[in-house]
């Protein structure tokens, strides 16, 4: 079976590098993204292990694998038809109490105005960009 725990980074899906804060995701939230993860593996043809490489963004940037996050972010609704973060629901994820939940906010914000050559480069590099700025590193 999946190794779950690279869960958030299709949001986008936002692991990171270095000493980040871990939260874990919420489990009203966390089956819907199994879920989806399972669904566009055998939509999009990618190779299952290549989740694992999800958790350290160790990806080949290549079609597939845009096409597999764009997927489980639309089918989460995480994503928008435009390859975009779609904030308000993203933000869910962090209790409102959360310290870092303002930060979070923002920096999804300042990565949407990122633009690929088409939807699924847009939320690839939408993705990334949250991955190497987020202050929180998100675990099941």
């Amino acid at each position: 079976m999946f190794n779950t725990f690279w869960l958030f980074a299709f949001l986008s899906v936002v692991l990171v590098y270095g000493k980040k804060a871990t939260v874990t995701i919420p489990p009203e939230y966390a089956g819907e993204l199994i879920t989806a993860s399972v669904d566009c593996v055998r939509d999009t043809g990618v190779d299952p292990d290549m989740l694992n490489q999800i958790v350290q963004w160790k990806l080949q940037e290549n079609d597939n694998v845009k096409k597999f996050i764009f997927c489980v972010a639309t089918a989460t609704g995480y994503g928008d038809s435009d390859g975009h973060v779609v904030v308000d629901k993203a933000e869910k994820l962090l209790s409102n109490s959360h310290k870092k939940k303002e930060e979070f906010k923002n920096i999804l914000k300042e990565c949407n105005k990122i633009s690929g050559s088409d939807k699924y480069d847009t939320l690839y590099k939408t993705a990334k960009c949250n991955r190497e700025k987020q202050p929180i590193v998100f675990s099941l």
